[in-house]
């Protein structure tokens, strides 16, 4: 344990035994200034709205010096990237005077005009405002809550998915929080007397099946083996004694809390033999699912988890709530199954094995029975606890089973709502202010889902009424709109029977696309082209344009506004054709160099032209050498001078585009790329310029260009 932790350990003990008057005075006080000073820095921004103290200090449960001060804070207006690391950044510094104000990254800052969309579309925000688990007390002003957050008539469906997001909330706290250095053992053993006695609310009521098949209580004291029930006398008792006793070790903490989520979930699961949609499959389809990316994986989690462990890799598709949500799309997973629940310390090394070898790979996934699969680090958030559902395509898929109604009417509705995001999103143009790179991971992503929304729509004949109907309710969950009858949630099975192919990837969504005849051929070589950078990670993405035109098309026949025939009728941008031209003059040396770079071109030029300008040296020779890629043209000028030459470049070109290189330059694989995107994407543009950067080349011995190497590597010239 580092010093400062001892030090903060001590403090934390004296805190603890101070817990008696006059001493809780000033606690008060201390955490009454915290809170004042937060709320009159924040009053003071433009847009500020309201500020709530939420948890055990909302709920007047804290424990001074232990509790921290959970803030949620409103603003007007839209969401603000700047306006949150501002509120980050604020908080930061005042965590030097007031430590208990708490980690700033975990502040809730929320935008009125996003804020109730966000609240009935993520359960996990959902949980966060649930007066059950986190009291909300207005401390600045005005009450938004009250009128944002609807808490009456809430079904069981509702209440079932808010408990799962309950247990994946504790799943992460506890196993992030667990290994953090900035944690004293008293710390993390509150942290594990929370989440424990947080289930225990959770699983309160619910009732198990008695093997006689009748019905009874969770008797749940009564559920754990006597090593966790030890472990939960031990907690409790440290608890009231303030955690100034001897305190339960974290891996005995964590097999209670994990034996409680085991028991917490077993009464929820679906039962395959009820509400089915029968003759249903998903299969996924995928380019990479073979392991071989990741040589030596299967070994080092073995080692890890035990010999006896299973690893597989699967194809992974999971649909989450939006369309922008895309950052596992086109990842394997990778499935440990292993022989025993896993210990505390091997989730920790699997999550250092991820963070450093297999993140932006595949997902991990453990599964430690059939019903309950999680994942070992905060970037799967989606994933910490996962059960039919909520991934109605992955269970049918992975499980060999057909997924229940229910699980199968969210699923619609979530991709009914992802239709008519697509259609938002490229009209505000979102996808052109963004990385290319995450732009086109985002249209592949919405063609995947659309696809397979408008795959469920044919087969089960859902009108675009009904799933207008969908998209009006999606973000009731189980809050009816007054006035209005919600649609039926029932579906009409087809007459045959239906195997629905999800493809997990940019290639096989390709694939699947190029199956259904529909589009034309300039349109499926421009995702294709896309689809390769996807897979290799080549930079050089073309135009999104018809991209787009596709994604919106496929969001208005996945909705039932369009006959799926529509397809045929994309007008897709024409490829522009480039020619790359060369003018040279005795410079056969470094001609070779330029050339090789452009065969090399991730947007292969149509055509070279060499304009030779009367050379006398071997340049003639060299561009013999190119000839067999039959892109290149030889064109010889004996008529002197760098314009002219040019000119004759120009005339003997083919090329929509004219691209200039010089005979001593080496062009970026992703030169032509760029310029084809620019002028693909800029009807209005006519000239394409860029960076030139110095080569070093140590056959060089003239003073200028030395002296323009030197100064472009110390940053005076660029």
């Amino acid at each position: 344990m580092g010093l400062k932790r001892i030090i903060k350990n001590k403090l934390l003990r004296i805190c603890l035994r101070l817990q008696a008057p006059p001493f809780t005075i000033l606690f008060r006080f201390y955490y009454f200034l915290a809170i004042k000073v937060s709320v009159m820095l924040v009053s003071r921004i433009d847009n500020a709205a309201a500020v709530y103290v939420s948890g055990s200090l909302g709920g007047g449960r804290a424990i001074f010096g232990l509790s921290d001060i959970d803030l949620n804070i409103f603003f007007h207006g839209p969401e603000s990237a700047r306006l949150s690391l501002r509120i980050r950044l604020l908080f930061r510094r005042l965590k030097i005077i007031f430590p208990m104000l708490g980690s700033p990254e975990e502040k809730g800052i929320y935008f009125l005009e996003t804020f109730r969309n966000n609240y009935l579309r993520y359960p996990m925000i959902r949980h966060l405002f649930d007066p059950a688990s986190y009291p909300q007390k207005l401390v600045w002003g005005e009450d938004l809550l009250a009128s944002i957050v609807p808490e009456e008539l809430i079904d069981e469906k509702e209440k079932r998915l808010r408990m799962i997001w309950k247990l994946r909330y504790w799943m992460e706290k506890t196993v992030i929080f667990s290994e953090s250095p900035q944690l004293t053992d008293i710390q993390i053993t509150h942290l594990f007397y929370k989440a424990v006695t947080n289930i225990f609310s959770i699983c309160k009521g619910m009732t198990f099946t008695d093997p006689d098949g009748s019905s009874a209580a969770l008797p749940l004291q009564k559920t754990l083996d006597p090593s966790a029930g030890s472990t939960w006398k031990q907690l409790q008792l440290t608890h009231e004694n303030l955690y100034l006793s001897e305190n339960p070790s974290p891996e005995l903490c964590f097999s209670l809390f994990k034996q409680l989520l085991h028991t917490c979930l077993e009464p929820n699961v679906v039962n395959p033999a009820e509400k089915q949609v029968q003759e249903l499959r998903f299969v996924l389809d995928s380019e990479k699912s073979d392991g071989t990316f990741l040589p030596g994986c299967s070994d080092r989690i073995q080692l890890i988890c035990g010999r006896e462990t299973r690893v597989e890799i699967r194809p992974f598709s999971y649909i989450p709530a939006g369309i922008l949500d895309s950052g596992n799309f086109a990842l394997p997973a990778i499935l440990v199954s292993p022989s025993a629940p896993l210990i505390l310390n091997q989730i920790h090394e699997l999550r250092d094995l991820y963070s450093k070898q297999i993140m932006g790979k595949a997902v991990l996934l453990i599964q430690e029975s059939e019903h309950f699969i999680y994942a070992v680090h905060p970037e799967l958030l989606e994933h910490w606890i996962y059960e039919p559902l909520e991934g109605s395509c992955l269970y049918s898929a992975w499980y060999s089973r057909v997924p229940c109604e229910d699980s199968l009417v969210d699923l619609l509705r979530r991709l009914v709502f992802q239709a008519s995001e697509i259609q938002d999103v490229l009209k505000a143009d979102k996808l052109d202010r963004i990385e290319k790179e995450l732009s086109w991971k985002i249209l592949f992503t919405g063609i995947q889902r659309m696809l397979l929304l408008t795959s469920l729509r044919i087969h089960y004949g859902l009108s675009a009424e009904l799933l207008e109907g969908w998209k009006e309710h999606l973000y009731c969950q189980g809050h009816p709109t007054p006035g209005k009858s919600p649609p039926s949630d029932r579906l009409t099975q087809g007459k045959q029977a239906i195997q629905v192919s999800l493809a997990c990837d940019p290639l096989s969504v390709c694939k699947a696309l190029r199956k259904t005849d529909k589009i034309t051929t300039v349109l499926l070589d421009s995702l294709e082209a896309a689809a390769g950078c996807c897979q290799s990670g080549n930079r050089a993405y073309p135009s999104l344009k018809n991209g787009l035109r596709l994604l919106g098309r496929l969001s208005r026949i996945a909705a039932g506004e369009e006959a799926f025939d529509s397809l045929a009728r994309i007008n897709p941008v024409p490829r522009l054709s480039i020619s790359a031209v060369v003018v040279t003059r005795n410079r056969s040396a470094y001609l070779k160099s330029c050339l090789e770079a452009l065969h090399q071109q991730s947007r292969m030029p149509d055509e070279i032209v060499i304009i030779d300008n009367g050379s006398t040296d071997e340049t003639a020779k060299v561009v013999e050498k190119f000839s067999e890629s039959n892109l290149v043209r030889y064109v010889y000028e004996g008529e002197i001078g760098i314009s002219h030459a040019r000119n004759i470049g120009v005339k003997s070109s083919r090329g929509d585009i004219i691209a200039f290189v010089d005979d001593d330059a080496v062009a970026d694989t992703a030169w032509l790329a760029g310029i084809e995107t620019v002028f693909e994407e800029n009807s209005d543009v006519g000239i394409v310029g860029g960076a030139i950067h110095t080569l070093t080349d140590e056959h060089r011995r003239d003073l200028v260009y030395r002296y323009h190497c030197a100064s472009y590597q110390e940053g005076t010239l660029d």
